[in-house]
């Protein structure tokens, strides 16, 4: 049991998945149409958004805790600023960097969450 969460573009393929990345998953928590535990329909520009926060955070790890501070949850993971967290900003930030190479402009994203 966990957070479990991701992108995907509705009624087609890519998509991306996250387990536990709390720092992302609190990004997008405050975007104003965030839906807690559901889907919250994002726009490209949303995207580059975070990959762009993501970016900072890879140049310089101690940023960390301004731009894309931890979130506590039940059973949202670490709480760390440690070797998996600027892992997992790194693996988003490379699955985010492919996943727009194939999303075409009047695609509708989804990013959704379960725990």
């Amino acid at each position: 049991m966990g957070l479990d969460h991701g992108i995907y573009v509705k009624n087609k393929s890519p998509e991306v998945t996250w387990r536990k990345c709390n720092q992302i998953r609190g990004w997008f928590s405050r975007l104003e149409n965030f839906e807690d535990n559901g889907e919250t329909p994002i726009s490209i520009d949303t995207l580059y958004d975070l990959l762009s926060d993501l970016r900072v955070v890879i140049k310089d790890h101690s940023k960390a805790p301004e731009v894309l501070p931890v979130q506590r949850g039940f059973f949202f993971g670490s709480y760390e600023y440690d070797d998996w967290y600027f892992e997992d900003v790194e693996t988003a930030a490379k699955e985010i960097t492919d996943f727009l190479l194939n999303v075409d402009e009047d695609d509708e994203i989804i990013y959704w969450e379960w725990y």
